[in-house]
């Protein structure tokens, strides 16, 4: 079929769905699968795509994909198509004045598809928290605030991204219910023992912040700072278990992103799940950004604020 677009002029779009076949148990059935757009002018460049299809009888979009979303937005970045922002669930492969839309799980029947509609519209920016697209200051799906972001992926030990993160969060200042952040100690069994000798396994870099954390876990800790990080169930009630407390590392690009200024941090040593030597546990104050070694043999307490890699 042939559509124009506002973005388009005089220029006539070539729009063409497909449906494929999907199996089912005794049964299987065909669905809108993908939506081909070509003949794109330069003209159209940095506006959004959105598409919807219908039925015959009603001016209410069909439901395309992820159960329910209704609309398919595809971006025009400079030439480069890709999904728009609440197009999680789609893929988009680009070409040169030409785009194809794929559902991942597609759920419109072929046989409902009567009508389809195509327009521009100006950009709308990706939203964080729904399309997992985030910039340092956003409030992400889990309800943390993003404070570190890397194009490139790096690892962070033991987590479900594993060697693909792109991002770190750190909890909210009411966290575990108060203002207090704490204070934990940075190791303490149900006995009231601390860390009086060295527990290896534990280090600075960046990415080792879980496993640190594990490892302290491991060795007995239940009532400490890494038992608490890791049973926070985060701001949304729905990531228990993937938060843990910071590398020496990880802590002071917290404390170095712009994004600490968006929540309150108390003036005094926060801990990290790094190890200085026996007795000795390394903490950041968030005062004067010195890193220093306490000792942490004995009750000795200090603020601690859980993050999550993603």
């Amino acid at each position: 079929m042939t559509l124009t677009a506002a973005c388009s002029g005089s220029s006539v779009l070539t729009v063409t769905p497909n449906a494929s076949f999907t199996n089912s148990s005794g049964a299987g059935a065909f669905y809108l699968n993908t939506i081909t757009v070509s003949g794109i002018p330069g003209g159209c460049a940095g506006v959004d795509f959105n598409i919807s299809v219908y039925d015959s009888t009603t001016s209410t979009p069909l439901s395309m994909f992820n159960t329910s979303s209704k609309v398919a937005t595809v971006w025009n970045n400079a030439g480069t198509f890709q999904a728009g922002t609440g197009s999680t669930g789609l893929s988009v492969s680009s070409g040169s004045g030409t785009f194809t839309v794929t559902f991942t799980n597609p759920v419109a029947l072929a046989s409902n598809v009567a009508k389809l509609s195509l327009q521009s519209s100006t950009h709308a920016p990706y939203v964080c928290a729904t399309d997992g697209v985030c910039a340092v200051g956003d409030t992400s799906a889990s309800g943390g605030t993003i404070f570190y972001y890397s194009v490139a992926a790096f690892t962070e030990t033991g987590t479900a991204c594993a060697s693909n993160c792109h991002y770190l969060e750190y909890a909210p200042l009411t966290w575990m219910g108060t203002s207090a952040e704490g204070p934990y100690n940075f190791f303490q069994t149900v006995s009231n023992t601390y860390a009086g000798s060295l527990i290896s396994g534990t280090f600075d870099n960046f990415g080792s912040g879980y496993n640190n954390t594990a490892v302290l876990i491991a060795a007995g800790d239940t009532q400490g700072a890494p038992s608490r990080a890791k049973a926070y169930t985060g701001p949304n009630g729905d990531t228990t278990g993937q938060w843990f407390v910071p590398s020496r590392f990880e802590l002071n690009a917290l404390y170095d992103s712009a994004a600490k200024s968006l929540t309150t941090f108390n003036p005094s040593d926060y801990h990290t799940s790094t190890m200085a030597s026996a007795g000795q546990c390394k903490s950041l104050n968030f005062q004067n950004r010195s890193n220093n070694a306490q000792n942490c043999s004995v009750n000795n307490p200090y603020r601690m604020r859980p993050i999550r890699a993603w």
